[in-house]
């Protein structure tokens, strides 16, 4: 799941998940209902279901959801990868030599 939508609660498409099925959240924490999640997960309506996102961050340990077998919590790195890292320094430095040389920086995010 990728997208900016609003809360998803319980689902329509989760009311439909047969066995087998897994849910996946690298959006927003929001965008999930955990407590519908922690539900069909627990009703085995879901098979799994993995976040690297939570509404509220860090996540509390002592949430019910992370204690269930069938569900994988990421702290907030899913996007952070060996090329990503690569490609953002990279990027960095094209910056800092184009600030030297008088030009605008590229994919300026305060206009």
């Amino acid at each position: 799941m990728a997208s900016p939508a609003p809360q998803s609660g319980d689902s329509p498409h989760r009311r439909r998940a047969t066995t087998g099925i897994n849910e996946v959240n690298v959006a927003r924490g929001g965008l999930v209902d955990e407590q519908a999640l922690y539900r069909a997960l627990v009703e085995n309506r879901l098979a799994g279901a993995a976040s690297d996102v939570f509404d509220v961050e860090p996540a509390d340990p002592n949430r019910p959801l992370l204690g269930l077998p069938n569900f994988l919590a990421t702290p907030h790195v899913a996007g952070v990868t060996d090329g990503t890292s690569r490609r953002s320094a990279a990027c960095a430095a094209q910056n800092l030599d184009r600030i030297a040389a008088g030009l605008e920086p590229l994919y300026r995010i305060d206009q």
